[in-house]
């Protein structure tokens, strides 16, 4: 981790001590806008998702009084150690959008300030693997793929230093680095089996269902604050003095606070920035 911090602070040195170009624009002022772009995850955390772990699909498709209705459905039976679950599920390309903010505190030369928010899916099967009910002993093999889907929402709070250099008149290159905080916090998790679905997030503790009786839920929280150090490439093209659009593409090397998946990960985030500048 000191590492990371080191080669952080070491990039904002060298920021800071580049010469700045004496044809950029002036400095003391805001720039503030808007940004839209596609945020690809890091597939490591999607396995949170596959039924293990945290949220046991065991705690649901064990359960004695749901495993009955799941019978039914299936019109046969099932031994839980026959489950095979997901070993490589991902994330699907997710949209994000955000606020950008910077301040020229020389030219060529700003601090700023992003946040971002992004709501990702993971999705795979898990098989049941099941016996006849009548013929118990059948050794037909049968099987059912069945829907998992996880489901959480990122917000990403960056604040560091970008450096620009001009091309033309009308178009900057610029570099951007610093920290970045996620805040992940995991929305839904949960399996269909025929025309049922069940959550399976773990909101009961070591509490078991029992049908009509009021045991109780729990809010448990699932996710949390993770850190990491972000980077940026991109070009800005102005339109007028007031307005310019920008084109980056951001990358993540952070954690994400999942139980049991919080080591450092890349993530990548292209995006598209509307500008409103000397503001």
């Amino acid at each position: 981790m000191m590492n990371i911090l080191r080669y952080a602070l070491l990039l904002l040195l060298c920021f800071s001590l580049s010469p700045a170009f004496a044809q950029q624009r002036e400095r003391g002022y805001w720039d503030a806008g808007f940004n839209w772009g596609f945020y690809m995850a890091n597939n490591h955390t999607a396995n949170f998702y596959n039924g293990s772990g945290e949220n046991d699909i065991n705690r649901v498709v064990g359960n004695f009084y749901i495993k009955e209705d799941i019978v039914r459905e299936l019109d046969h039976t099932y031994d839980t150690a026959d489950i095979e679950l997901p070993s490589d599920m991902g994330y699907k390309a997710a949209m994000s959008v955000g606020f950008h903010g910077s301040y020229h505190i020389a030219q060529g030369l700003a601090i700023f300030f992003q946040a971002t928010y992004a709501k990702l899916k993971a999705t795979d099967f898990f098989v049941i693997n099941y016996n006849d009910i009548q013929f118990p002993t059948n050794t037909v093999e049968s099987y059912k793929l069945c829907p998992i889907q996880g489901v959480e929402e990122r917000t990403f709070i960056d604040v560091g230093i970008r450096r620009s250099y001009v091309i033309n008149s009308i178009t900057d290159f610029f570099f951007e680095t610093g920290f970045n905080f996620t805040n992940t916090i995991v929305k839904e998790h949960k399996i269909e089996i025929g025309e049922l679905i069940y959550s399976i997030k773990n909101n009961y503790k070591d509490t078991p269902y029992v049908p009509n009786t009021n045991y109780q839920t729990y809010d448990i929280r699932q996710g949390g604050i993770g850190w990491g150090t972000m980077f940026s490439l991109g070009t800005n093209f102005y339109f007028s003095e007031q307005l310019s659009l920008q084109v980056a593409a951001t990358g993540y090397y952070n954690t994400t606070k999942l139980p049991g998946y919080e080591k450092f990960a890349l993530q990548f985030n292209p995006t598209v920035r509307l500008i409103f500048q000397n503001l």
